[in-house]
């Protein structure tokens, strides 16, 4: 599955960057919907069931679902592996924050381990 984005509706300030930036959590659920930040431009299902078609994304950190949601996709960013502890030092204090306004376009590809894998 693919779901496009394009700018978010309302423009994140550098606080609302800064907090979901120094976050130590990486679980994180997308909920899509009839409301949030982001629209969803398409949904193409590669492999499986598809979502159901949804107009709106939202990306909220932990285990969270909220009410009018029609689906949540949840899933945890993984652990950095092969990189030493300066290497990553270097990567994460070049890395642009997440809810920068510059970025206005963005893929989610679920990915789900089966048996098989």
């Amino acid at each position: 599955m693919l779901l496009g984005h394009s700018k978010p509706k309302q423009a994140a300030t550098n606080t609302d960057a800064v907090d979901i930036q120094t976050m130590n959590q990486r679980l994180f659920s997308f909920a899509g919907g009839n409301a949030g930040p982001w629209r969803i431009n398409s949904i193409t299902a590669v492999m499986g069931e598809p979502v159901p078609v949804t107009r709106h994304l939202s990306v909220i950190p932990g285990d969270a679902t909220p009410q009018d949601a029609s689906w949540v996709l949840r899933g945890v960013t993984s652990n950095e592996r092969y990189v030493m502890r300066e290497e990553k030092k270097q990567l994460v204090n070049r890395q642009p924050f997440l809810a920068r306004t510059e970025a206005t376009h963005a893929a989610l590809i679920p990915i789900r381990k089966s048996q098989a894998w």
